[in-house]
């Protein structure tokens, strides 16, 4: 949600197009009604096949089939919260495909894709996350003040951050 939506000048805290902010779990919950899909403006947005009704908005890339059917399945589920801040974060075996590439799904590729490769990063294939390792790990180990910090928009926890570096500092594997 932050890498599509919540971009600056899009639905971020400062922007909010259209009175819709999808920074957090209590904005984002607005946009949906649990076990509903139907009445959920957040799903129909994002699978809207007309492209000036669908978000996020061309150029943009629409939401892949593994995210729709990501979002598909918590409205299903009830729309819980599940991130739970209780200081557990694991950094001794970092999965590129079950950790990094989540995350980079979920904060980066919004902006650094296929179709859009703001800053001339592409993170969509893996050879470009390997290659850019170095410019990854200094982005995200900046102040979230500072105008060159990844992602913009979206502050990654701690935790998803120290992931990363660790599987950097693991060898960065495609595993």
């Amino acid at each position: 949600m932050i890498s599509n939506c919540a971009m600056s000048g899009c639905h971020d805290a400062t922007s909010r197009q259209k009175g819709v902010q999808l920074t957090d779990y209590t904005s984002i919950r607005k946009e949906v009604v649990s076990q509903n899909l139907g009445d959920s403006e957040l799903y129909d947005v994002i699978t809207d096949t007309d492209p000036d009704k669908r978000m996020p908005p061309p150029p943009r890339p629409a939401f892949t089939s593994t995210q729709i059917d990501l979002v598909q399945r918590w409205i299903n589920e009830g729309a819980r919260n599940t991130f739970r801040p209780d200081g557990n974060c694991d950094t001794s075996a970092i999965s590129f495909a079950a950790v990094v590439r989540v995350t980079l799904d979920q904060y980066c590729v919004g902006c650094h894709n296929n179709t859009l490769s703001e800053g001339g990063l592409n993170l969509v294939p893996f050879s470009q996350v390997q290659l850019n390792q170095a410019s990854i790990y200094q982005r995200i180990s900046l102040s979230p003040q500072d105008p060159a910090y990844m992602p913009k928009g979206g502050n990654m926890s701690v935790c998803k951050t120290n992931q990363i570096k660790a599987w950097i500092h693991q060898g960065a594997q495609q595993n």
